[in-house]
């Protein structure tokens, strides 16, 4: 699996808890660009967010490059 849409929804399932409202509403808490930002667990658990749509919320994340 190189990609996965998922919505805030079902983030919030998968993880347990609710997002921060930041997540919601500030899609640079997504990708690293602002002061709490979710991007380098994500970048650890091998992925990256590539895009965030606030209006359809799906969060799209792409398997990141194996290093060699």
């Amino acid at each position: 699996m190189h990609e996965l849409l998922l919505s805030y929804g079902r983030i919030e399932e998968l993880v347990g808890a609710p997002l921060p409202h930041r997540a919601k509403v500030d899609p640079p808490w997504w990708t690293g660009h602002s002061e709490g930002s979710i991007r380098l667990l994500v970048e650890k658990a091998g992925w990256h967010v590539d895009g965030v749509n606030r209006v359809l919320s799906p969060v799209r994340f792409t398997r990141a490059p194996l290093a060699h």
